[in-house]
């Protein structure tokens, strides 16, 4: 099925659009944002940890379309972060399967300098790869025609690893999915780097499973899981916001209430800690109890939770503190 729709896009991306702005109408928004969006996700079979999403543009239609898996650990979007896409020349010539990065975000901080702090990027993150795994995919800078736009160009410089499939040339479905596979297992330690690597960015509000005292690499159930407990903690701020207004700011480690001793400007210094080790959790929650699902505790307290993998209990926390 893959390879159809592949070969489909191929032929109809360098046909004319029925209009200058994006119509659910047009065949490639179809066959993009849908079928070989849907296609890639059949082979994928893990929406927990990952998104799979295609897009043609937005208003406009995109020089570069894509369909790109995003590891929801690390990221949830084209803009920033790390993530494997297939990159689909305007012209119909080529796909790409290429572990690339967000293009927006290094643009914003770099400006003019993007396409060179994006190679030099994918260069650093390619030197953590197995060097026996890269030696037959295309590294560095991809051909996708240049563009008119910024996109386009950082897609390019982007590359970290990629494999390319010719128009005329896809092979069979079972290399397609085979091919998936590998670049996903490749992806899988880079995003393993990226989750580690957030632990300054996130603290105070997500100080959670990037504190484990652990060195070893993680296994994908145990990054699963790690990532289920860093949204938790981390990304849903909603829920952290109202544990903390239902239970108040006294740390239940060291029970040292901040917001009474410094007043409102310590809110800050109070995280909400999920309660229930998520290692032990089979699949991901589907919904977070403010009231029940966490605990109170000072950013200190936190940290000194996941020194541990799984994490400390509250009253193991409370031990060592009294100790």
């Amino acid at each position: 099925m893959l390879r159809s729709v592949l070969e489909e896009t191929l032929a109809v991306v360098a046909r004319p659009r029925i209009a200058p702005a994006v119509r659910s109408a047009d065949p490639l928004f179809s066959l993009v944002t849908r079928e070989f969006r849907d296609a890639v996700a059949a082979i994928v079979r893990d929406n927990e940890t990952y998104k799979v999403e295609g897009s043609v543009g937005r208003g406009n239609w995109a020089e570069t379309a894509w369909v790109s898996v995003f590891d929801l650990n690390i990221t949830d979007s084209a803009t920033r972060g790390v993530y494997l896409v297939y990159l689909i020349r305007e012209d119909g010539e080529r796909i790409y399967l290429s572990l690339n990065q967000g293009t927006t975000s290094v643009r914003r901080r770099f400006g003019h300098r993007y396409r060179e702090m994006l190679q030099d990027y994918a260069r650093d993150y390619a030197d953590h790869l197995p060097h026996n795994q890269l030696t037959d995919l295309v590294q560095g800078r991809i051909a996708l025609g240049e563009g008119r736009t910024a996109l386009t160009p950082g897609y390019e410089a982007g590359n970290i690893a990629a494999i390319a499939y010719d128009r005329g040339a896809i092979p069979d479905d079972d290399v397609l999915a085979t091919d998936l596979r590998r670049m996903l297992a490749l992806y899988s330690v880079l995003a393993e780097i990226e989750l580690r690597g957030h632990e300054q960015e996130d603290a105070p509000d997500a100080p959670d499973l990037l504190l484990v005292s652990t060195h070893e690499p993680l296994t994908l159930e145990e990054r699963r899981q790690f990532g289920w407990h860093r949204r938790a903690e981390g990304r849903n701020r909603r829920a952290s916001r109202d544990a903390k207004s239902y239970h108040g700011y006294r740390c239940w480690v060291c029970d040292v209430d901040y917001v009474e001793r410094y007043g409102s400007i310590a809110r800050r210094c109070v995280d909400a800690h999920h309660l229930v080790p998520f290692a032990a959790l089979d699949e991901r929650p589907q919904r977070v109890d403010p009231v029940k699902d966490f605990a109170i505790v000072c950013a200190t307290c936190h940290r000194l939770l996941h020194a541990e993998t799984p994490p400390l209990t509250i009253d193991a926390a409370r031990k060592l503190v009294a100790a």
